[in-house]
C-alpha cells in the first residue's frame, strides 16, 4: 500500500476497502473490531446504545453498510444491522471461522449460499448456522437487503 494512499486515509480524504482495512490491523496486530470498540466501562453490565451513536462501516463500491448494533466487540457475540443494495455480495470467497451465526431477514432477499445448498431468504426467513460452515450471500431482487446479524464470538 502506497504512503499517500495511507496518508489519504488517516486525513479522511480516501475511502478505505475492508481488504485494506484488515491489512493495515494486521499490521498493527489489532483486528478490526477493536478499531470499532467502545472502551468506556461498564460496570453495571447494561449498555444503551443510541441509533446516532452506531459505529458504521461502509464498504465503498460494495453497496453494503454495516452498523455495529452491539456496543463494542468485547462481550460474547457481534450484532450487526446489514444494509445491501441488490446484487450486493459479501465477498468472492466463502466465510468459515469458529462460533455459531444467526441471521433475519427485514427487507428484500438474500441468496444465502454453504458448501452444499443455497436458501433464498426473503422477508420474515431466519438462518442459523455453524460458523465453520463455509458461508456467503448475495443480495437479490429489486429493493435494499436489510437483516440483523448475530455472530458468536465475535470475529469482525
Amino acid at each position: 500500500m502506497a504512503v499517500s494512499h495511507l496518508s489519504g486515509i488517516e486525513r479522511g480524504n480516501a475511502n478505505v476497502t475492508l481488504a485494506v482495512l484488515k491489512r493495515i490491523c494486521d499490521a498493527l496486530d489489532i483486528t478490526v473490531g477493536q478499531l470499532l470498540t467502545d472502551t468506556d466501562d461498564d460496570s453495571n453490565g447494561v449498555r444503551v446504545l443510541k441509533r446516532d451513536n452506531r459505529k458504521r462501516v461502509i464498504f465503498p463500491n460494495s453497496g453494503i453498510i454495516n452498523e455495529l448494533l452491539s456496543p463494542n466487540m468485547q462481550g460474547m457475540m457481534e450484532v450487526i444491522w446489514v444494509e445491501a443494495q441488490p446484487d450486493s455480495t459479501s465477498g468472492d470467497h466463502p466465510h468459515q471461522h469458529e462460533g455459531e451465526e444467526f441471521g433475519l431477514i427485514f427487507e428484500g432477499a438474500m441468496e444465502f449460499h454453504t458448501r452444499d445448498d443455497v436458501f433464498v431468504l426473503e422477508a420474515g426467513d431466519s438462518v442459523y448456522l455453524k460458523s465453520t460452515v463455509p458461508h456467503s450471500w448475495r443480495s437479490v431482487g429489486d429493493s435494499t437487503l436489510r437483516a440483523l446479524w448475530v455472530i458468536t464470538p465475535p470475529t469482525f
